[in-house]
């Protein structure tokens, strides 16, 4: 059974290894820095703008979305930015996404948030769209 429940500090440590195993499958040529990814968390733990919602079964984290927080002063609303969306691979084919994103979504709403915003990778666009996400802009990157 997965169980979906808030994140907290001591999660840390997991979490940010499912940050890695995210990172190394979409982006295997990068060098994803574990040390510095757990004193980023810690920070934004500490300043209380951090949100991770986690799926864990048998004491094992399999998934997680996390996000910041924060008031955007040219539209005039607080926005939720959610950061990082991973599921191990063998749970994928399973209802906990759109548990995890619910959860997320519910935890906005009790925070204020008026925008949810977020980057998805293109195989998983129409996903949120079903539950009301809309295109707006894309992420363009250059390597300098």
């Amino acid at each position: 059974m997965v169980i979906i429940r808030s994140g907290k500090q001591e999660d840390i440590p997991e979490i940010v290894e499912l940050w890695m195993q995210m990172i190394n499958e979409i982006h295997p040529d990068w060098i994803p820095d574990f040390n510095s990814q757990q004193a980023l968390i810690q920070n934004f733990f500490k300043l209380n703008i951090y949100h991770v919602v986690i799926a864990e079964t048998e004491n094992r984290l399999v998934g997680f979305i996390n996000g910041l927080v924060y008031y955007e002063p040219a539209m005039s609303k607080t926005i939720g930015l959610a950061q990082y969306f991973y599921i191990v691979p063998e749970y994928r084919k399973s209802n906990i996404a759109l548990r995890l994103i619910k959860r997320l979504l519910k935890i906005a709403k009790e925070k204020g948030v008026q925008v949810i915003e977020l980057q998805a990778m293109p195989g998983v666009k129409k996903s949120y769209q079903k539950i009301g996400f809309r295109t707006e802009q894309y992420v363009m990157r250059k390597v300098v």
